[in-house]
């Protein structure tokens, strides 16, 4: 299928989070609702958020921290900048090339 294991169950996956709706039994000429057609919202970002948590360990361990510090801890650029004895330019830049690499992991989400 030229497909690896991984991306298999990953789609496979995605697959059933559609909702499904009898025609037969709706009443006589009435559309299936909108959302029977869209996969489940709650699926879909959990599915999200456990990609992003696989992609953010596949990081460099200092990437990881700069994160953690950031997003956890609400550190501001400035604070970091000083808990890794760098300049906040530095916090910046690594920080940015984090959101890159990110969006290549995950690409099929955004």
């Amino acid at each position: 299928m030229g497909m690896n294991l991984e991306d298999l169950q990953l789609q496979k996956g995605r697959n059933y989070n559609y909702q499904t709706v009898q025609i037969e039994d709706l009443p006589e000429g009435e559309e299936p609702p909108f959302s029977a057609l869209m996969p489940t919202k709650e699926v879909d970002e959990a599915a999200f958020q456990n990609a992003l948590i696989t992609a953010i360990g596949e990081l460099p361990e200092r990437e990881q921290l700069i994160f953690a510090l950031y997003y956890d801890q609400e550190l501001n650029l400035k604070e970091i900048a000083v808990v890794l004895e760098v300049s906040e330019s530095r916090i910046s830049q690594i920080q940015s090339g984090s959101v890159k690499k990110l969006r290549k992991k995950l690409v099929d989400w955004i």
